[in-house]
């Protein structure tokens, strides 16, 4: 049985994606370029921000931005999350952020699907059948062909790794994963709905 990943790693893994694959810069009229997670007022990138907002690991840019800059490098993360932990948001709602980037962003990494198997909230496929692909609750990144697929084993699990097609963009060269939603996963769809309010919640609804 995995160990129930710690608060501070899934903010660190929250963060971490963040800073690799959102954090970009961008030109200012009469102002030096600025380097910022841009949310798009879209609740997908907004539940990330906020449950890194709380731990203040970022903040907006200024006030009623809907862009969010780092308050620290990357290797302070972990520090960061740990003085502010009580300050956090619930635990299962750093669990629907991370749910949240794996399943609207476009190159989620290894590091969360790890966090969510633990959780089993997600399966790694494994040996599925191509056939498989495409069915219910099923997941396959890649959408066109699995004749690049290679299976590796990460802490004891068994990822599917799905290549680019030659037609995809190259989404900073990284491959695919292939997973299945469990039933869990149905929780936190329902939590979604509050999202906004949960943001505003505290570590205290741990108990």
């Amino acid at each position: 049985m995995q160990t129930k990943p710690a608060y501070t790693d899934l903010i660190a893994a929250i963060a971490r994606y963040v800073h690799r694959h959102l954090y970009e810069e961008e030109p200012r009229i009469n102002l030096p370029p600025l380097r910022s997670f841009d949310t798009l007022c879209a609740s997908y990138y907004q539940i990330p921000a906020g449950v890194l907002e709380r731990v203040g690991v970022m903040v907006p840019e200024s006030e009623g931005s809907r862009r969010y800059i780092f308050t620290c490098e990357p290797d302070q993360f972990e520090t960061i999350t740990s003085k502010n932990e009580m300050d956090g948001c619930a635990y299962d709602t750093v669990v629907m952020a991370v749910i949240e980037l794996v399943e609207f962003t476009p190159r989620p990494n290894l590091e969360l699907f790890e966090h969510l198997a633990a959780l089993n909230i997600c399966l790694p496929i494994g040996e599925l059948p191509v056939d498989r692909v495409g069915a219910e609750n099923v997941i396959a990144v890649d959408q066109t062909t699995l004749q690049n697929r290679r299976d590796v084993r990460a802490n004891g699990v068994v990822w599917t790794i799905v290549g680019n097609a030659p037609e995809d963009p190259p989404f900073l060269g990284e491959d695919r994963i292939a997973f299945q939603w469990t039933k869990k996963k149905e929780n936190y769809d329902k939590m979604f709905n509050s999202w906004s309010i949960l943001l505003r919640g505290s570590r205290g609804m741990d108990t």
